[in-house]
């Protein structure tokens, strides 16, 4: 659990991570559209696709601010903040899968 990593929106409405052990953001404001809360190390994010209703601009990112998934690899990643759930919904192909946190790359 990641109790020292924020997911904050600032008065611009840009997103960043801010972390109590650093004086700099993790993620900087503004890097990605929209960002998730942190779930077991790790938080969905959305990168800016104009022209698109897509879910496939979605990544995630590992607690160190690491993209771990990046955007396109999935047609959809679906929410998992607070869920507290061991696997990952997603999507490709027109199939839902779910993936387990465990096999992603360290976080």
């Amino acid at each position: 659990i990641n109790s020292d990593l924020f997911v904050v929106e600032n008065k611009k409405g840009q997103w960043g991570i801010l972390s109590l052990q650093n004086e700099k953001p993790l993620v900087e404001f503004g890097k990605y559209r929209y960002l998730w809360g942190f779930d077991d190390g790790l938080c969905l994010f959305d990168v800016e696709t104009p022209n698109t209703s897509t879910f496939s601009n979605r990544g995630i990112l590992n607690s160190r601010g690491e993209e771990i998934v990046r955007p396109y690899t999935y047609t959809n990643i679906y929410s998992f903040y607070g869920k507290r759930q061991k696997t990952i919904r997603v999507e490709l192909d027109n199939k839902v899968i779910r993936i387990n946190k465990r096999i992603l790359p360290p976080f």
